[in-house]
């Protein structure tokens, strides 16, 4: 269980007044984004710098694993074929 300090629930306490909490419940999402932010559940969007960029091997095992499903697929219809 995460707990607070005692500044954070003053602001959550702030918010509920402002009429924050009543919007987020709405789903208005600039609300439900700012009441993250408060509570500190905000974390970065996207991928990770440089995580674009493959390795030639990961490249690779990608690829394996695709060929291996499809032909497992393959098998899988002959079979039923059969």
């Amino acid at each position: 269980m995460r707990t607070f300090g005692l500044l954070p629930v003053f602001r959550i306490l702030e918010c509920t007044t402002s009429g924050l909490v009543k919007q987020a419940m709405k789903g208005n999402a600039a609300a439900v984004t700012h009441l993250r932010y408060i509570l500190g559940m905000n974390r970065p969007v996207g991928r990770p710098r440089g995580s674009r960029e493959l390795s030639p091997e990961h490249k690779e095992a990608i690829e394996k694993r695709i060929r291996d499903e499809y032909q497992a697929d393959i098998d899988r219809m002959a079979a039923l074929e059969n």
